[in-house]
């Protein structure tokens, strides 16, 4: 059996072999189109962006080296032809708003926080990627690069833009430029419109199984063997989510979900009760909480290997009082309720009710 060649693309990522020997491919063909990256939160997308950035504009043989000035400063995002957009805080003076500058330089001075070798913030639910940014991206895509063979501009969470920033961004693909490349990463593709994903190369990144985030974890951040292996189990298939999970269990895996699920939930009592207890708990975290639940009691429904359940009897317990039927049908729910749970502007009282009094189950 062949050996595929090493691709330095890949180096930090895990199980991202055949998605940069892609975009290594339409590097060397000199060609780059824009490109959208969809996958699982945390799942090298930002990573990988980054790590194309430098390849393109390295000089080294091999690309990206990682060691010259071009791979360090576009590493720290201290490049100025490589630029990161992400959802932002909104500009707190009315008289800001025919200038677009304003908007960009909220993120220029955050933009350090999402840097190479930092694990990217949460993602706060109450912010947008305005149009003025999107703008911006044009207005400089006009210009030509100022030390860069080419120019990136990598949108992070493409699907927190703003209509009007969206179709300004159609207009900004329709006009091509030789010597920028636009990369967009999202955790949610079907969030974007269609007319923006047509126009995109597509980028799958796929989950990662759970021994190799296990293995990672274990080698490149000194983790002990049982918790890289609940950290890889909790991870839904995403490296950062494991890493995160690992530093600290309690803020991914909420008590007061866990305690809600394991037991008996008799009367409306019972949920208003965890409804207090969740207090500003963000909704992305419950519903994971709940997913990660549900799919390890299946599993021990079907005597399949997990090491959370092994170490909590009390979920032991309760997985086999419930019926299959009810914890794949919870599944779909709470799956279909993700994308929901990010959206800014949801009545968080309801949307938590609902999800806690359809969960409800009193067997």
């Amino acid at each position: 059996m062949s050996v595929p060649a090493f691709d330095p693309l890949s180096t930090g990522l895990i199980d991202r072999d055949r998605t940069c020997t892609s975009l290594t491919a339409f590097l060397a063909e000199g060609r780059l189109p824009s490109l959208l990256f969809a996958g699982p939160e945390s799942s090298g997308k930002r990573t990988l962006a980054l790590r194309l950035a430098q390849a393109a504009n390295c000089a080294e043989t091999t690309r990206p080296c990682g060691t010259c000035r071009s791979c360090r400063t576009i590493a720290a995002l201290g490049h100025p032809d490589v630029r990161v957009l992400f959802p932002a805080r909104k500009r707190r003076r009315k008289d800001d708003n025919d200038d677009p500058a304003s908007a960009i330089a909220l993120m220029l001075e955050q933009s350090p926080d999402y840097a190479l070798d930092r694990t990217a913030p949460p993602l706060d639910p109450g912010l947008s990627i305005p149009v003025d940014a999107i703008r911006w991206v044009r207005r400089e895509m006009s210009r030509p690069p100022f030390s860069a063979a080419r120019r990136f501009f990598i949108i992070l969470h493409a699907e927190r833009m703003t209509t009007e920033a969206a179709n300004a961004f159609l207009k900004t693909l329709e006009e091509p430029q030789q010597q920028s490349a636009l990369v967009l990463t999202t955790s949610a593709p079907s969030m974007l419109p269609d007319t923006i994903r047509s126009r995109c190369r597509f980028i799958r990144f796929p989950a990662v199984a759970a021994a190799p985030i296990r293995d990672w974890l274990i080698a490149e951040h000194d983790a002990e063997p049982a918790a890289a292996a609940l950290a890889a189990e909790f991870s839904g298939g995403s490296p950062g989510r494991a890493l995160r999970f690992l530093t600290d269990p309690d803020e991914h895996l909420d008590p007061v979900v866990v305690d809600f699920f394991v037991r008996p939930q008799d009367g409306e009592d019972r949920v208003f009760s965890a409804l207090d207890a969740l207090g500003r708990t963000p909704l992305p975290t419950i519903t994971a909480s709940f997913l990660f639940l549900l799919d390890q009691a299946l599993r021990v429904r079907h005597e399949l290997p997990t090491c959370y359940a092994a170490a909590n009897p009390d979920l032991v317990r309760r997985a086999r009082m419930l019926p299959d039927d009810y914890l794949r049908r919870a599944i779909r729910y709470v799956t279909e309720r993700l994308d929901e749970a990010r959206l800014s502007g949801i009545n968080r009282r309801l949307f938590l009710y609902t999800l806690l009094a359809s969960l409800r189950h009193a067997a």
